[in-house]
């Protein structure tokens, strides 16, 4: 929707495509106020008279709303268009656009500008002396033209993940009919977010760096074969899908879409076709890796929206590069939407025409959302969590048991637990509304834990129940004993055996072709996805809608466990234990039992961890009573930390249950991101949360309520 506010002045940025022609009227801070979309076909691409009606009309259409309701804009600063191809910006040519079969350069900007238009779509009722072209009613001759690609990664880098200046040298990639392509780089202090150029504007182009040959290597239409472009775009899924069998006439070059809905059907072929087209994409981007070492690659375009393109992708790239890069760079999807190219061109003109200073703006584009900061946008919003609820029964004793003996406990309790259940009733404590995904048995067990979780106001909409009658099916169970400071747990998985919570089971659209952009009913409204990494598929489907729905994902890493690290690649915050950084290492290594010691340091753990965590905006340890510290992305080594919470008076400074400490301070992590507090603030109230839980007994029993909190940390919550 178009903006109401009112601009001081205005520029059209339009993005050709292969299929569309897309029109975005823009101030200097990024607000769109219009746009114009239209459609061209694949026979309309090479008529070189078509394509520059297309664009003078759609510049045309966004014009007359800047005349109708921003006339104190005009004339506006101009137009700049982002363009499939090569170009020369200094003579608005377009060189070279393969993909349109325009092999000979052709004057794009003289053939828009000159166009004739017709006012108000009525040729014959033109106003005696109103403008017959472009060109007059612009007011301009020249029109400032780039690739696409380019274009994009401007628009990323100043509306988009780069927004907040984080990454020095980024990368960007359109996966479209072929692929854009751009560097962004701060040559100096006063050119920050500027394109690399390179001597004949060419720079860049990743497309065309060759990376198959012989057989297996498809032709380019560039003339090459093996060109990455020809493998990785959209068009080269559908090529690698034709290449193992599929039929040719079934799917077009432009409806990669199809071949990804195959893929989740588990159509063999496309099944092996998209394992073929991420090989191809992790070796490409390994390269790109290699040549210009950037902090992040972003991809944009319509594939790159396909969740599943980002399982495993950054530890792929990470096998094929040098030591000293792998983990450096993250692999990230557009924040922007499909008009990111027209908005790079809008800008292009505000900076080409500020003497060439390419400032940043003060606002993020609409309707962009905004750079990632510490947390999420606060303020509501429900907390989802996916994850396991479990039975607790806690005795405390004297004495270890002995084998072979019976003793007599000091006392006992039976109790709600698990690791996502703990966490929701904590934000639910602290008034976060709370959506839990989970599964039970269909036992008694089961209809306790749904009464106790609902008593704390969880909601259990989405919670399943097991195959009833089958004893691997029941409610999971933990047999804790506590012997003063030291516990044991042994966990009883139950139903996780053979009946774990499935997509399906919560999620009735997750094997079906849903509309592209649609949120399934259980993340409706969502600020925030936590995931504990139990019912690991479950919480991999919930991870990848909420990553295509643009809503963060809160990960609690206690262990190794399967399908964790998949969890990992696309987590933005991660929670984890103070040992998990060997763990992960040691298991990683094939050596459980290791060598080489743990890190002294718990800060380099955690920038462990941001490593093999590639979209993670920080990472937290929880040390116990050392507190907690936090390393975040792009600081250059800047560490949080909090000392343990005090233990409040009434608890005469003595710990009585350290069970589900840690779930407390996920939960309370999870409440803070909601409201969008600064990390400090987070780690301070997920610190104190946890250290109350430990002053009464059970996983549950200490976690306070928002009235109990102390009133500087209620505050927050309340402001």
């Amino acid at each position: 929707m178009a903006s109401t506010s009112s601009p001081t002045s205005l520029a059209i940025g339009v993005d050709l495509g292969g299929t569309h022609c897309l029109a975005a009227l823009m101030d200097y801070s990024g607000t769109v106020y219009a746009r114009h979309h239209a459609k061209i076909s694949a026979a309309e691409r090479g008529s070189r008279d078509t394509i520059a009606r297309a664009l003078s009309g759609a510049i045309f259409e966004v014009w007359k709303h800047a005349r109708d309701e921003h006339p104190a804009c005009l004339p506006l600063r101009g137009v700049g268009i982002a363009v499939p191809g090569n170009v020369d910006p200094i003579k608005g040519l377009a060189r070279y656009l393969p993909n349109f079969g325009w092999l000979e350069p052709v004057d794009l900007a003289a053939l828009v500008l000159d166009c004739e238009v017709s006012h108000d779509d009525k040729p014959a009722k033109r106003p005696r002396g109103a403008p017959k072209c472009l060109r007059d009613l612009l007011g301009v001759d020249r029109i400032h033209i780039r690739n696409d690609g380019r274009c994009a990664a401007l628009a990323e880098r100043h509306f988009g993940v780069g927004a907040s200046g984080e990454h020095e040298v980024l990368a960007m990639l359109t996966l479209g009919t072929g692929i854009g392509g751009a560097l962004i780089h701060n040559p100096s202090p006063e050119r920050v977010g500027s394109l690399f150029d390179g001597c004949s504007f060419d720079a860049g182009d990743f497309g065309h760096h060759v990376l198959r040959s012989g057989d297996e290597a498809f032709a380019c239409v560039c003339g090459n074969r093996g060109c990455f472009e020809c493998h990785a775009s959209a068009a080269g899924l559908v090529r690698h899908w034709r290449a193992l069998g599929g039929e040719e006439h079934l799917v077009s070059l432009d409806d990669a879409k199809t071949v990804v809905e195959k893929m989740r059907s588990g159509e063999p072929t496309a099944v092996a076709a998209w394992r073929a087209y991420r090989a191809d994409l992790a070796a490409g981007l390994a390269n790109l890796v290699t040549f210009y070492n950037p902090s992040a690659i972003v991809l944009g375009g319509g594939l790159a929206r396909t969740p599943e393109l980002y399982d495993g992708l950054a530890a792929a790239i990470d096998a094929s590069t040098l030591p000293a890069t792998r983990g450096r760079c993250a692999v990230l999807q557009s924040a922007l939407s499909g008009d990111c190219a027209a908005i790079g061109a809008a800008w292009l003109v505000f900076s080409e025409t500020d003497g060439g200073a390419e400032k940043t703006p003060a606002a993020t584009a609409t309707p962009a959302p905004p750079p990632p900061t510490d947390a999420p946008a606060g303020g509501g919003g429900v907390v989802v969590s996916v994850g396991l609820v479990c039975l607790d029964a806690t005795v405390w004793v004297a004495a270890p048991p002995v084998a072979d003996t019976k003793s007599v406990a000091e006392r006992s309790l039976t109790c709600g637990g698990g690791n996502a259940a703990n966490a929701s009733v904590a934000a639910a404590r602290l008034q976060a509304p709370v959506r839990l995904v989970t599964k039970v048995g269909a036992d008694v067990h089961g209809e306790v834990l749904r009464a106790e979780l609902r008593r704390d106001g969880v909601d259990l909409r989405w919670c399943s129940t097991a195959r009833a009658g089958a004893t691997d099916c029941a409610t999971p169970t933990s047999l804790i004993t506590v012997c003063g400071a030291a516990r044991t747990i042994v966990h009883d998985p139950g139903l996780l055996r053979s009946d774990p919570l499935l997509p399906a089971e919560f999620d009735p659209t997750a094997a079906a072709t849903t509309e592209e952009g649609a949120v399934p009913a259980w993340l409706e409204g969502a600020a925030l996805l936590s995931l504990d990494g139990r019912h690991p598929a479950a919480a991999l489907h919930a991870a990848r809608c909420a990553m295509a729905a643009g809503v963060p994902i809160l990960l609690d890493v206690e262990r190794p466990r399967p399908g964790l690290e998949d969890l990992m690649q696309l987590a933005d915050y991660v929670v984890s234990a103070s040992d998990f950084p060997e763990k992960l290492r040691r298991a990683r290594a094939g050596n459980a039992g290791g060598d080489g010691g743990e890190w002294t340091d718990p800060a380099a753990a955690a920038e462990y961890l941001l490593i093999v965590c590639p979209r993670a905006r920080w990472v937290c340890l929880t040390l116990g009573a050392e507190g907690a510290l936090a390393v975040e992305r792009g600081s250059r080594g800047k560490v949080t930390r909090v000392p343990a919470w005090p233990l409040p008076a009434s608890a005469a400074g003595k710990v009585r249950d350290t069970t589900g400490a840690g779930d407390a301070f996920i939960g309370a992590t999870a409440a803070g991101l909601r409201r969008g507090l600064p990390l400090p603030d987070i780690l301070r109230l997920a610190s104190c949360v946890a250290a109350t839980n430990c002053c009464a007994d059970g996983a549950r029993g200490g976690m306070p309520t928002l009235a109990e909190l102390p009133q500087e940390l209620r505050a927050l919550l309340e402001a």
